[in-house]
């Protein structure tokens, strides 16, 4: 019930963004860096049937598509939340595949991708997306459809590269404060080694806001931890 319920709100929230600006987006380049060089330079989209693993920035990643393109129609992607992987989504790519053109792809370390070098950030996986959006769509507009942290992701990449992300939709997506959040229910009593660590987390994570709160655009930078593993 729960995967109809969102593939019924995927379908609606795409036909409603298709063809329009990118609405409801605030913030700015993504923690870290701009992710707009994947090293990977823009082509003609080269068609994937099924699934295939793509070369990005010297790594592996797992992509499926499928549905066929249509003319001025946008691409949509797929983005799993943590700890998930592109099957996850599977059902959603089949349904929505039978009007547009749909993919999915594993982020480093997760499904059939590389593992990452280290941690990962805004930035490097927001070049990984970059590369997967050159091979799959070329110059053509995409439609971001984020689950989870993949929607975290989506929304921070969105901003900056609206030349091509022309539609966003957010599924139950990880908020931006969610550290803080979780900090905040944490009672001043708890004296707990898991208190400690997730208050050393927030503050951290507060760090490295403040460090990256001013774009080259001049917006502030919605509050999010910039890091995780």
């Amino acid at each position: 019930m729960i995967r109809k319920i969102k593939t019924a709100a995927v379908a609606a929230a795409c036909c409603t963004v298709v063809g329009a600006g990118l609405a409801g987006c605030e913030g700015d380049s993504l923690a870290g860096g701009s992710p707009s060089s994947s090293g990977t330079p823009k082509a003609e989209a080269d068609p994937i049937k099924g699934t295939e693993r793509i070369e990005v920035g010297g790594t592996s990643v797992n992509v499926s598509c499928a549905g066929d393109a249509a003319k001025g129609r946008p691409v949509i992607v797929l983005m799993h939340g943590g700890g998930d992987g592109l099957d996850k989504l599977a059902a959603t790519q089949k349904q929505l595949s039978k009007d547009d053109r749909v993919c999915s792809y594993d982020r480093l370390g997760a499904g059939k991708s590389d593992p990452p070098d280290g941690p990962q950030d805004f930035s490097s996986s927001g070049k990984v997306l970059t590369g997967v959006l050159d091979r799959i769509a070329g110059d053509g507009p995409v439609v971001l459809a984020g689950h989870s942290l993949g929607g975290l992701i989506a929304a921070r990449y969105a901003p900056d590269h609206r030349d091509r992300v022309k539609g966003l939709v957010l599924m139950d997506a990880t908020p931006p404060t969610m550290i803080e959040d979780i900090t905040e229910a944490i009672p001043e009593s708890a004296k707990g080694r898991r208190a400690r660590c997730a208050r050393r987390t927030s503050r951290s994570s507060r760090a490295r806001t403040r460090r990256s709160s001013s774009s080259p655009t001049g917006r502030s930078a919605p509050r999010a931890a910039s890091r995780w593993r």
